[in-house]
Parts: structure tokens; sequence; C-alpha cells
């Protein structure tokens, strides 16, 4: 479909923010600076279409239905999604906004009567505080127990509470070390280490103290 990007420039464009069906982020996309609304200037757009039959989930498992999922994480409402590239349209000029990457946005313009190629990523949020939506892993904690720590649709971290731990009453946090008089001699201990089962592994043999 051949691009008619400098006459595009005349018009109002009005922005149209599609309905959130779900989170489509284009992992390993980079972005620009921010400032360029749409990146429909004349340059290459490629590999940044949203591909036909509508926009697709990102491939590290991004969530698009908002709200919690069956392992209790809330990732949150999803971005805006743009119609696919190629898909009818009535306004000219009119802009359809995209969610990409890191909770970034691309701009796609209504030429001839469809939707043109979206362009570049930009404003995504990038620093150590945000992530890209989808990604989880599940982490220990507590005594022996999971939980889930998941990006939210919009590029934060969330945790899930603390399940399945151990109810044992001896139970101990793996890793922990103490000294204990237990029977030996006076000026003697004995050392306890916990195991990764949550329970205290065999004494060591008494031991002057440090």
């Amino acid at each position: 479909m051949k691009r008619r990007g400098r006459s595009l420039l005349r018009l109002a464009p009005r922005v149209v923010v599609a309905g959130a069906l779900g989170v489509a982020c284009a992992v390993g996309e980079t972005g620009e600076a921010a400032g360029d609304r749409s990146g429909v200037d004349g340059g290459s757009n490629d590999g940044v279409t949203v591909p036909e039959g509508g926009p697709s989930g990102s491939s590290d498992g991004g969530r698009g239905d908002g709200g919690g999922d069956e392992d209790g994480v809330d990732y949150g409402p999803p971005g805006p999604i743009g119609p696919p590239t190629g898909s009818a349209c009535s306004k000219p000029g009119e802009e359809f906004v995209h969610t990409c990457g890191q909770c970034g946005r691309q701009v796609a313009v209504c030429l001839d009567g469809a939707v043109g190629p979206y362009g570049p990523c930009r404003d995504e949020k990038r620093g150590p505080d945000h992530c890209i939506p989808g990604v989880a892993s599940t982490e220990t904690c507590g005594y022996c127990g999971t939980k889930i720590r998941a990006c939210r649709n919009d590029c934060t971290w969330t945790e899930t509470k603390c399940k399945g731990e151990t109810v044992a009453e001896d139970r101990c946090v793996p890793g922990t070390v103490e000294r204990r008089l237990a029977d030996c001699d006076d000026g003697e201990k004995r050392t306890y280490t916990c195991a990764d089962t949550c329970a205290w592994a065999a004494p060591s043999a008494c031991a002057p103290s440090p």
C-alpha cells in the first residue's frame, strides 16, 4: 500500500484508543526518544506493524485481560490495543494507539480507508523498577513456601502472598545456624543448621565455643 506521509501533516488527526482487549507487548523492540507521537515520519516501519487477524499477546506471556489469574496474580488493566495494519477505517488521518514493549506506544494512521503501518515503539518505561508485562517467576519464601513475582500490565512488579509453608512445630528458615548447649560439657556447644527442607539437620559434635 502506497504511503503518503508528507500529506498527512496538513490533517488534524484525532487520536482513537482502541478497546482494551489485551496487552500486546513486542519484546525486543527498542524505544526511541519521547516526543514524537506517531512515528509516521516517512521512515522505515519494518517490523513494527500489528499482525493481520488482530493484535497478539507478547511472546513473554503478557496478560491481556486484566485482573487476577489462576495463580492469584493481579496484572491490572491492559494498555490500549490498536486494530491490525490493513484493517478498514473510515476517517483519513485518524490515529490508532497500540501498546508495545515496556508500556510504550505505537501509532498508526488511517490511509486510503485502511490502517497504515505502526510507527516505532516510543515512551517506554525503563529503569530498575520497571519490567516487561507478563514476565513471572516462582520464588521460595518463609518456611519453604512459594510466591509468584510478576510484572503487571503497567510495567511494575507485584508479588503474591507466601503459600504452602510448612507448619511443623520445629520448623526453621533454611540457612539459619544456631549454637546450642544441648548435652555438651561446660564451655562446649553443638552447631545446628537449618536444611533446605525447613527442618533442623543433625547437629555437629560438641565443640568449644569460639
